[in-house]
C-alpha cells in the first residue's frame, strides 16, 4: 500500500508592508525583501489594476454599520450618514480643537478605536494584495509592517504612544483573522474588536519603536537617500498634506568606508521639525467659498485652474501660515549648527499632494526663510525609484514616496535625532576629519 506523501512545504518570504496612514488619503507599498540582490517594491492599488492607489482616510457610520476607505467615500454624501475625517490626527491629539469634529463616535467606540480600525482596514487591503502576489509565485508570505508618524512625535509623549497603539492593536486583530472591513462592519462587531484588541495589547509603550513606526519625513526621503542624483548634505523637507503641514531639516551624513576606502552616504540626521495645521484642505475651502461651490471636494485636484480664474483675498495669509511651519522647523534646527554660512546650500524636497499646487510650491521656492537671510532653496528631483513597480508618473510618485520608504521596514537607513551638533565648516570637504561626521545619538527633546 502506497503511503501518500504530504505536499512539500512552500518556501516562505518576508514581505514588508509600508502603511502611509494619512489625514485625507492613505497609501500602501509592500516590499519583497527575499533577495538581497534584486528587491522589489509594489504600489498597492486596492480598487483594481487601473484604479486609484489612494485609499480615502475616513470612516462613515450609516444604518448601524461602519464603513471604511472607498466604501466610506461613496456613502459620505448619504443623508444622515455620520462622517469621521482626520482620524489619525484626532486620535493622536484629542485636545486639539482644530481637528475635533462635532460628530461623536458611536457609544462604546472612541476616536482612537475608529483610527485603529482604519489602520486594520489598510492592513487587510495590503494583505490581500500580498496574498495575490505570493500565490502567483507559489510561496507563503510572512508579513511585517511599519507605519509612518510625524518626526516631532518620535520624542517621548502621548502622540507616539497613540500611533503605536493604532498599529499594534490593528495588527493583533489582523492576525486573529477578524472580518474584512471593505464592505462595512456592524457597530456591535466593531465594539467587540475595539475591546478585545485594547485588552490584548494593553497600554504599555514598546521598547523597539523602529519595528513599528518610522518618521514620515525620513520615509519620503528613502529614495533620495539612495538616488545617485542626491549627494550628502543639508536638506529641508516640506510635506503639505490635507489637514496639516510637516517640515523638517536634516542632513544626509556620509562616513568613510575603511574597507573600500571611499566616502558613502550612511544615515539621516534630523535637526529640527514642526507639524501643525493648516494644509491643502484649508486652501480648497477658501477656493470653494470664493467660487460658490458646495465644499472643498469640488476643488481638489483643480486648484491651479480655479486660482487662475480668481485669487481669493485670504489665500496669501493662508500660504504664509503654511510657510511658517518650515520657519518654525528652522528655528528648532538652527541652534544645532549656529553658523549661517553652513545653511546657504540647503536644498528642498517637496512632498505630498499639497505641494503639487502651484501657489504653494511658488511660496516655498520663492520666499523660503527670507526672514533668516537665507536664499531661496533649490528643489531636488531624485527621479523615480528603479525598484518600485506600478508607478511611472512623477506627480503620483510624490504621493507614494512615504509608503515606499516605509516598505523598507528594519532595512531602513539609520536615522538619528541629535540634541546638538558642533558647528563644522562643511563647505571645505578636504579639511574635514572622519570624527566630524559622527553626530551624537541623542534624542530630540520637545522644542
Amino acid at each position: 500500500m502506497d503511503v501518500q506523501q504530504p505536499p512539500p512545504a512552500r518556501p516562505r518570504r518576508i514581505i514588508q508592508l509600508g502603511i502611509d496612514y494619512g489625514t485625507s488619503t492613505s497609501k500602501l507599498v509592500f516590499r519583497d525583501a527575499s533577495s538581497r540582490l534584486e528587491q522589489k517594491s509594489f504600489l498597492v492599488r486596492p480598487y483594481g489594476r487601473d484604479g486609484d492607489f489612494r485609499v480615502p482616510a475616513l470612516v462613515v457610520w450609516e444604518n448601524d454599520r461602519l464603513y471604511f476607505g472607498d466604501e466610506a467615500w461613496l456613502r459620505a454624501q448619504v443623508p444622515r450618514a455620520r462622517v469621521y475625517p482626520s482620524l489619525k490626527i484626532r486620535a493622536a491629539f484629542p485636545s486639539d480643537a482644530y481637528f475635533q469634529a462635532d460628530t461623536h463616535p458611536p457609544e462604546g467606540i472612541s476616536v482612537a478605536d475608529l483610527a485603529m480600525l482604519s489602520v486594520l482596514h489598510l492592513i487587510q487591503l495590503g494583505g490581500r494584495a500580498i496574498e495575490e502576489y505570493a500565490a502567483s509565485l507559489d510561496f507563503d508570505p510572512r508579513l511585517t509592517m511599519t507605519m509612518g508618524v510625524p518626526v516631532a512625535s518620535l520624542a517621548s509623549g502621548d502622540p507616539l504612544n497613540s500611533y503605536w497603539l493604532m498599529i499594534a492593536r490593528a495588527r493583533w486583530l489582523y492576525q486573529k483573522g477578524t472580518p474584512q472591513l471593505a464592505n462595512g462592519v456592524p457597530i456591535s462587531t466593531a465594539r467587540e474588536m475595539a475591546v478585545s484588541s485594547a485588552s490584548a495589547v494593553g497600554q504599555s509603550r514598546p521598547n523597539e519603536v523602529a519595528q513599528w513606526l518610522l518618521p514620515e519625513a525620513a520615509a519620503s526621503l528613502m529614495w533620495a537617500f539612495q538616488s545617485p542624483r542626491v549627494p550628502p548634505g543639508l536638506y529641508a523637507s516640506v510635506d503639505v498634506g490635507a489637514g496639516s503641514t510637516d517640515a523638517c531639516f536634516f542632513r544626509i551624513v556620509e562616513e568613510f568606508d575603511r574597507h573600500f576606502q571611499i566616502w558613502r552616504k550612511a544615515k539621516f540626521s534630523f535637526w529640527g521639525a514642526a507639524a501643525r495645521p493648516p494644509g491643502a484642505d484649508a486652501l480648497d475651502r477658501l477656493i470653494a467659498k470664493a467660487h460658490g461651490l458646495p465644499n472643498q471636494l469640488e476643488v481638489r485636484g483643480f486648484e491651479d485652474v480655479f486660482l487662475a480664474k480668481r485669487m481669493p483675498k485670504d489665500v496669501r495669509p493662508l500660504l504664509e501660515s503654511i510657510y511658517e511651519v518650515l520657519s518654525d522647523a528652522f528655528k528648532a534646527a538652527y541652534p544645532k549648527d549656529a553658523k549661517l554660512s553652513n545653511w546657504q546650500d540647503c536644498r528642498l524636497f517637496l512632498v505630498g499632494g499639497g505641494c503639487r499646487i502651484s501657489a504653494i510650491k511658488r511660496h516655498f521656492t520663492g520666499n523660503v526663510l527670507r526672514k533668516n537671510a537665507l536664499k531661496p532653496f533649490e528643489v531636488v528631483d531624485p527621479g523615480i525609484p528603479s525598484d518600485l513597480e506600478g508607478i511611472d508618473d512623477l506627480d503620483d510618485l510624490g504621493l507614494a514616496l512615504v509608503a515606499y520608504g516605509l516598505s523598507y521596514g528594519l532595512d531602513f537607513a539609520t536615522f538619528e535625532l541629535p540634541e546638538a551638533v558642533d558647528p563644522v565648516d562643511y563647505s571645505d570637504r578636504r579639511r574635514r576629519r572622519l570624527e566630524e561626521d559622527e553626530l551624537p545619538p541623542h534624542v530630540l527633546r520637545d522644542q
